[in-house]
């Protein structure tokens, strides 16, 4: 699981773990994982389902907007030209780190 912040994060893994979650650096060490074991509720007459739960929290921003490469050196085009139509890129910065930083 993911959160937006690194206090969410450990406010959420405390809250599901009934404060029993482990806590340790990612591989990136920028932001912490919270791990615990738990289950999910299966319904009816069947058992739940255990797991081991990974929580941690995005570092940085999740989306990044920029202007296209030709738009980007400020003293070589005019600022005028940059109004009115689309002039960026959207990306996402973040989900590739956030595979590697929960191993």
């Amino acid at each position: 699981m993911v959160a937006e912040k690194p206090s969410l994060a450990k406010s959420l893994g405390e809250i599901l773990s009934h404060r029993r979650c482990n806590r340790r650096k990612s591989m990136c060490n920028a932001c912490d994982v919270y791990e615990f074991n738990g289950s999910f509720p299966a319904g009816g007459s069947r058992r739940d389902v255990e797991a081991h739960f990974k929580m941690t929290s995005v570092c940085g921003h999740v989306m990044g907007l920029d202007f296209l490469a030709k738009y980007n050196n400020w003293t070589a085009v005019d600022p005028v030209s940059c109004h009115g139509s689309v002039k960026c890129s959207i990306r996402n910065q973040v989900w590739g780190h956030t595979l590697h930083h929960l191993s």
